[in-house]
């Protein structure tokens, strides 16, 4: 697998993500690149699901360590939201050849 660069000693498998994940206006706020022997995936998460706390948290540099604490509760509470929802319900994938 391969994340800006490395690649995944066994599989071949690529991942990126886009120059800044956490906002890339013509694709929406969250938006991530897959690729696999000439498949491109785009994935978006849909409005709604990322929380406007998180996204401010998520962005400021120099947290406390209350934030810290506050952006892992976060991260719980949405994966326990998103985790059950089928994907087609949270995400808008394109699928392309490169």
């Amino acid at each position: 697998m391969r994340r800006e660069g490395a690649r995944h000693p066994s599989s071949g498998t690529s991942v990126r993500s886009a120059p800044s994940p956490w906002h890339r206006p013509s694709k929406g706020k969250y938006y991530f690149r897959f690729s696999y022997r000439g498949t491109v995936v785009e994935v978006t998460i849909r409005p709604g699901h990322v929380r406007g706390e998180f996204i401010e948290l998520a962005r400021k540099e120099g947290r406390s360590a209350e934030e810290e604490t506050r952006l892992a509760a976060l991260k719980r509470e949405m994966r326990d939201r998103l985790v059950p929802l089928a994907p087609e319900d949270v995400y808008d994938a394109k699928v392309s050849r490169a």
